[in-house]
């Protein structure tokens, strides 16, 4: 069974306490797993870390990630999430640019999706997972890295949502889906 830890936003980071006490305050939420993982267990921080599920403070697992803004978004549309309330539950990310997020979800790809698709419907923001490397190693934020990219991509060249969706089923063809968006939460 995997190991839990609870997750808070706090001033200027969030707060990581493992069941047994330990906590520890980051920066950067894309760190929270390694850093609370070095204090459950310092000779098998990476292997907890990679089994490890973050829930908020009512017990709701979540899932944290970094997304940035595409090249392709004007300044009028980025000023609405930078100078007002960013969407529930992220933060702005200067250095990104972009937004890092704690986000409730069946899975990491699922909690990307759903922000991803808030941001294109409620500011007309198109974003990015951000990797450029390693992108080919069957972890679903590398997925969702490709797909986001894929859309963004497709809409600024002409490609319409029926024929993104028509492509992309006839990739996949017939199949059945194997279970929830991006496997285990």
């Amino acid at each position: 069974m995997s190991e839990t830890a609870t997750i808070a936003p706090i001033e200027g980071g969030w707060l990581v306490r493992s069941p047994k006490g330990a906590e520890v305050v980051v920066e950067d939420i894309r760190f929270a797993t390694f850093d609370i993982a070095r204090l459950i267990d310092p000779a098998r921080w990476y292997e907890i870390a990679g089994d490890l599920v973050l829930v908020d403070t009512n017990g709701t697992p979540v899932h944290a990630f970094t997304l940035f803004f595409d090249w392709s978004n004007d300044d009028s549309r980025l000023s609405a999430v930078t100078d007002g309330a960013p969407p529930e539950g992220c933060r702005w990310y200067s250095a990104g640019p972009g937004l890092h997020c704690l986000r409730p979800g069946a899975t990491r790809l699922d909690a990307i999706a759903v922000l991803a698709a808030e941001l294109r419907e409620n500011y007309e923001i198109t974003v990015d997972f951000g990797y450029e490397k390693d992108e080919w190693d069957n972890q679903p934020d590398r997925i969702a890295h490709l797909l986001l990219s894929a859309i963004n991509r497709a809409e600024s060249s002409g490609v319409d949502k029926n024929q993104l969706m028509r492509f992309i089923a006839t990739v996949l063809g017939p199949r059945e889906p194997t279970g929830a968006v991006g496997g285990a939460a």
